[in-house]
C-alpha cells in the first residue's frame, strides 16, 4: 500500500506540474497578444479612426468650440476579444465617467483596422445632447 501511495502521488504531482506549465504558457501567449494589441490601439491608424469617430459624434470635436475637446486612450481598459480584435476606452475631456468604448477588428482583405462596434457612456450621451449636469 505504501508503494502504491508513492506512485500515485508521483503521477498526480507530474500531472499538476504539467498543467501548471500549460497555464503559464497560455498566460505568456495572452500577454504577448495583449502587448501587440496595445501597440495597435496606440498606432497612427487607430488614432485616425478614433478621431474620425469623435468628429462624427461632434463635428466640432477636438477644438475649443466642440463638446469633445480632448480624449485619452485608457490602456488599462484594453480587452482582447476572443473572436478577434480588441476594445478600449477613450476617456473624453479627462473625465473617466465620460468615455467611448470602441471595438476594433481587421475584417477587410487588406487587414486594415475598422470599428466593429462602439458604446457611449451615459455621461457622454448627455454631453452630446447638451444636457450634461
Amino acid at each position: 500500500m505504501n508503494r502504491f501511495l508513492k506512485i500515485s502521488l508521483l503521477i498526480v504531482g507530474v500531472i499538476v506540474i504539467m498543467l501548471g506549465m500549460e497555464v503559464k504558457h497560455r498566460m505568456d501567449i495572452y500577454n504577448q497578444i495583449k502587448q501587440v494589441e496595445l501597440k495597435n490601439a496606440h498606432s497612427k491608424e487607430a488614432i485616425d479612426i478614433y478621431e474620425k469617430k469623435l468628429k462624427r459624434l461632434d463635428p466640432q470635436a477636438l477644438t475649443d468650440e466642440g463638446l469633445i475637446r480632448s480624449y485619452t486612450i485608457d490602456s488599462d481598459s484594453l480587452f482582447i476579444n476572443p473572436m478577434g480584435g480588441f476594445s478600449i476606452h477613450l476617456i473624453i475631456n479627462d473625465d473617466p465617467d465620460t468615455y467611448l468604448r470602441v471595438r476594433l477588428s481587421r475584417y477587410d482583405l487588406e487587414g486594415n483596422l475598422e470599428i466593429a462596434s462602439n458604446y457611449r457612456s451615459e455621461k457622454l450621451e448627455k454631453l452630446l445632447k447638451g444636457v450634461e449636469r
